[in-house]
């Protein structure tokens, strides 16, 4: 007998399918005009650079690597294009001519008396003052920068702007405001309006700069109301000095003689509304 031949099975085949790229990286300068686009890769290639100069770092000491204002000069200066700087650049060049401005003004100290000079406030702020076209300040002008926005301007300005934060603060704390056993809102309010104390605060605050709207609102009201009491000082019984006292042509005409060039302060504001042309 002849064994029956059995068709040998076929495995089937199947389809090789092509593994698909990925997708490439949208590229960070693309769709840029020509002076826009030099100015981004100037800022790619830079950070690229502080890359690699920091690879072997860890921990902390890779973010004070990254933040080396030197370093990031070198990267930028190597990486440098046709253009205008990119922020980063900007940042850190500015970072060192504050630094280098520090470091002459402390020129010819030695040991602690070095580190004491270029830590002074004055040293700094006047390292730190200028015109720097919206240019970040580096971390060493911060702390101008505390709850108020006072970094970035001129010397004086910048006096005037930090004059009102301290009085503003001194009034929080002289009111309370901000304490849990403090008062409530309307009383902390009618607290941080009291004209005198704010006069007393700015003189305790005193800085070397035209004073800071709230010291001349405050003086200019306590002018006004004296003016007013010395007009009114004659009147007899309650309803007729109350009277007196809110004569709105009174007040204006104080308002008026007590202006001493200044911008009139709120009270006199709202009654200049009042007065008829």
């Amino acid at each position: 007998q002849v064994a029956p031949q059995v068709a040998p099975q076929v495995a089937p085949q199947v389809a090789q399918v092509a593994p698909q790229a990925a997708p490439a990286p949208a590229e960070p300068c693309a769709g840029l005009s020509r002076i826009q686009a030099l100015t981004c890769q100037w800022q790619e290639e830079s950070e690229k650079c502080i890359q690699q100069k920091c690879q072997d770092c860890s921990g902390d000491q890779c973010l004070s690597c990254q933040k080396d204002t030197k370093l990031i000069n070198e990267c930028c200066r190597d990486n440098q294009k046709a253009t205008a700087s990119p922020s980063l650049c900007k940042s850190a060049a500015l970072a060192e001519d504050i630094n280098s401005c520090i470091n002459s003004r402390c020129n010819g100290c030695a040991g602690e008396q070095c580190q004491v000079c270029k830590e002074d406030e004055n040293t700094i702020s006047e390292c730190c003052e200028g015109d720097y076209h919206n240019v970040e300040l580096p971390e060493i002008c911060g702390h101008h920068d505390e709850s108020h926005s006072c970094s970035g301007l001129a010397r004086e300005e910048r006096l005037t702007c930090s004059w009102g934060e301290e009085v503003r603060d001194c009034m929080k704390t002289f009111c309370r405001c901000d304490t849990d056993d403090g008062p409530d809102a309307d009383a902390c309010k009618l607290c941080q309006d009291n004209m005198a104390q704010i006069s007393m605060c700015c003189d305790q605050h005193h800085l070397s700069a035209s004073p800071p709207k709230i010291c001349t609102d405050a003086i200019l009201t306590l002018d006004v109301n004296n003016c007013i009491d010395t007009s009114c000082s004659s009147c007899e019984g309650e309803q007729s000095c109350k009277l007196c006292k809110e004569d709105t042509n009174l007040v204006n005409q104080c308002c008026i003689d007590h202006q001493h060039g200044l911008p009139p302060p709120p009270m006199c504001q709202h009654i200049s509304q009042l007065i008829l042309p």
